[in-house]
Formats: structure tokens, C-alpha cells, sequence
């Protein structure tokens, strides 16, 4: 679902990408414009002043209304999110631009078989 999306792969690149040190890079490894980062960067900062003084902090769930900013091409372009079969044409072509190695955030090993099928087929 969109929620689901939200919070296992835009909410896990927006922490990413408000460590120090890392903002930055991440978006220029990839050849991005750093500057698009500005309304994520300006909503991150209101909802982390928003969220200093929860008594039970959100964890990821802090980072989504700010990961939304994040252009959508950067998440298609970077994360496998979609079918198993989409999935698998993603950890292709992530493995044909060089990729020795794949982390999988934000999937479930009940949800897992369909993928890894699919990615057997290819």
C-alpha cells in the first residue's frame, strides 16, 4: 500500500538523508540535484521541532510526512517497490549497473517467496 511504501522506503531514505555527512551524498553518488532536497529538508526540520518533546516517539514514522518530498523518481531509480515480478526486473537491473549485493528494507519473509520466484524466473 502507499502507507506501507511510506514508511519502509521513503521514511528509510529520508533518515538517510538527514544523517550528517550523508545528506548530501547520497543525492550526488546518484547524479541528483541536492537542491530539490529543500522542502523535504524545511518539513523535516518541523517535524522533528514538532515530535522533541513526544513522550513516545514515532521512530520512522517521524520522517514520512517530510519523505513525501522526496521526488518520486529518486525512489523509482533507487528502490524495488511493486510486484514480485517489477521487483525482480529492479534487482536485475540493479545487478546490470554494477550492484554485487542487495538490501532488502520494508519486506517480510511471509512476503518474500513470490519475489524471490520471480526473480529465479528471470
Amino acid at each position: 500500500t502507499d502507507d506501507e511504501v511510506d514508511l519502509a522506503v521513503r521514511a528509510r531514505l529520508a533518515a538517510y538523508l538527514s544523517i550528517p555527512g550523508v545528506e548530501d551524498l547520497i543525492p550526488k553518488v546518484n547524479g541528483w540535484d541536492v537542491g530539490r532536497l529543500e522542502p523535504f529538508r524545511e518539513t523535516l526540520a518541523r517535524s522533528m521541532a514538532a515530535s522533541a518533546g513526544d513522550a513516545h516517539p514515532r521512530g520512522r514514522a517521524v520522517f514520512v510526512e517530510a519523505a513525501r518530498r522526496i521526488p518520486d523518481e529518486w525512489i523509482a531509480q533507487t528502490a524495488a517497490v511493486g510486484s514480485p515480478e517489477q521487483c525482480a526486473a529492479d534487482f536485475v537491473r540493479f545487478f546490470d549497473a554494477g550492484a554485487d549485493e542487495i538490501i532488502l528494507h520494508g519486506v517480510t519473509t511471509d512476503r518474500l517467496g513470490p519475489t524471490t520466484q520471480a526473480y529465479a524466473a528471470t
